[in-house]
């Protein structure tokens, strides 16, 4: 930026820019989840927001998608498995100011809030990048179909993943099965995190053969 303010940490990463706004949590609670699909209401927003999640300790969610009511986003859709706990968190590029009557707050030329320290912002410990998985198999975690993050300097943190994958696998006939994958994550123990494919659905063979899907690369953030 050739004027304006920013603001850095030790490591000499920017935290605050005078040009962009920073992502402060919106909402949060804990979920219990149901077999199938679960509907996490929360707060309705105007503005697209992040989702991050942390699942128990070997458990497994997939993040499905964002629901929107209107022009709000209001809640989220996850599968895990039945009975399943899950924290989440909600983040969005605040629209309005804290009720906070002292503190800092940064605007742009246009007036529009960038940072607010009546918020608690995102902020992201550890930047995975480039996380490369093999295309899904049947078989749940076969080899090069997952990769394990460890975070040994922070314990039982939220988690970021993005963006989100998919696969379809079926054959027509034989004993093989139909399936569809979704980029998830896998909660190892406090310090390490998986990231992998986890099946939304399957069901018996039958119809056209296909195998395909969207398998980006992926990056995870680690959050404090």
């Amino acid at each position: 930026m050739p004027y304006g303010l920013q603001i850095k940490n030790s490591s000499g990463n920017i935290i605050i820019d005078g040009q962009y706004k920073n992502y402060a949590l919106w909402d949060s609670d804990t979920a219990t989840l149901d077999a199938g699909v679960t509907t996490i209401a929360f707060t309705a927003t105007t503005q697209m927001p992040l989702i991050a999640l942390r699942p128990g300790t070997g458990k497994t969610v997939i993040l499905w998608g964002l629901r929107k009511t209107g022009s709000n986003y209001d809640g989220f859709y996850v599968v895990g498995g039945n009975g399943d706990s899950l924290d989440w968190r909600v983040y969005t590029a605040h629209p309005a100011a804290s009720a906070q009557n002292y503190g800092l707050r940064i605007y742009d030329g246009s007036s529009n809030l960038l940072f607010d320290s009546g918020y608690q912002y995102f902020n992201i410990y550890q930047l995975d990048t480039g996380i490369s998985l093999s295309t899904p198999l049947l078989t749940e975690e076969a080899a090069g179909t997952y990769s394990d993050i460890t975070h040994a300097g922070i314990s039982d943190p939220f988690y970021f993943l993005s963006p989100l994958g998919f696969w379809c696998y079926g054959i027509s006939s034989g004993s093989q099965l139909r399936a569809v994958w979704r980029s998830a994550i896998k909660k190892i123990d406090a310090t390490s995190v998986r990231v992998k494919w986890a099946k939304k659905f399957q069901g018996p063979s039958g119809g056209a053969d296909f195998d395909e899907g969207w398998n980006p690369n992926l990056t995870l953030m680690t959050l404090k």
